[in-house]
């Protein structure tokens, strides 16, 4: 124990050793190094050197310059959306916050089987609490061998999901809470469990109004399958359903929240995006919570 100890401190100073202040001041700017402080991934120091350590040692890097080769490595296919300015860097370190949390987890071999049935459960979660629904997702997903992580959102970044593999064995589905409304909440974890279960081993992150591609197609279709039915949904919305109780007596009797019905009529084109958002349930992450 004391000898890794003294390899990490000669790594370390290493490290800060090879650091130039022209190196850190071209560096640091890219990444949201405050926020990385305030998430306690970075230490709460004005040392650029220090910084710059704790920076590579939590993107797993050795130098500045093999951060490209890092990020390229993750082979992550982003739904970008058209008007996205979106950072690579901001986006990786969002990426990684939710890795560093999934390798912590104590979980068995991915079974593609288990998590198919976990899904199934889920769904019928959406007219739960969070305070119900959030542990039991986190607990079928885990029986399963999938880390699903809850990470907020950070600066210069339009991500609502993601899907991908780490080190080619275990999934992990991370979402930010962007927009904090149960319909985005929803689609987005059907959305990547789509990815999950149809695109093995390949890595996603997808942007709000993301411009979509073949896999993409295939992750929607299937994932308004799971929720909806789309035979269910097209004989609903064929009839351009407008009113409370009519979305309310659909949502019924499939058996999910009204919110998310909401939400897909209006991606769909048959609501307002202005139209019966009443419907829909707001979430908070908990220290936001005003009492």
């Amino acid at each position: 124990m004391q000898a890794n100890w003294d390899l990490t401190n000669a790594r370390n100073a290493e490290m800060r050793a090879a650091m130039s202040p022209a190196e850190l001041n071209s560096w640091l700017p890219n990444f949201p190094i405050t926020e990385l402080k305030n998430r306690g991934a970075l230490p709460k120091t004005n040392d650029k050197a220090e910084i710059g350590v704790a920076l590579l040692n939590f993107l797993e890097i050795g130098s500045f310059t093999s951060i490209e080769a890092k990020y390229g490595a993750l082979a992550v296919q982003h739904r970008r959306a058209r008007s996205s300015t979106a950072s690579p860097a901001h986006i990786y370190a969002w990426l990684k916050l939710g890795e560093n949390k999934a390798v912590e987890m104590d979980l068995p071999k991915y079974n593609e089987r288990s998590f198919f049935d976990a899904v199934k459960e889920i769904r019928s979660l959406t007219i739960q609490e969070p305070e119900f629904f959030e542990p039991r997702m986190d607990e079928l997903c885990r029986q399963a061998g999938v880390a699903f992580v809850l990470e907020k959102p950070i600066s210069k970044t339009s991500l609502y999901g993601s899907a991908r593999w780490i080190s080619g064995e275990t999934p992990i589905i991370q979402m930010s809470l962007r927009m904090k409304s149960n319909d985005h909440f929803w689609w987005t974890f059907f959305h990547e469990a789509a990815h999950i279960l149809l695109h093995k081993g390949k890595n996603f992150a997808d942007d709000k109004n993301g411009v979509g591609d073949g896999l993409e197609d295939e992750a929607d279709a299937w994932a308004e399958e799971i929720l909806v039915g789309k035979s269910n949904f097209y004989n609903f919305k064929i009839n351009y359903p407008r009113s409370e109780a009519q979305i309310i007596d659909f949502a019924d009797s499939i058996k999910i929240h009204p919110g998310i019905v909401v939400g897909m009529l209006q991606h769909a084109g048959v609501l307002p995006f202005t139209h019966l958002n009443k419907l829909k349930v707001r979430f908070d992450w908990a220290e936001e919570q005003v009492n």
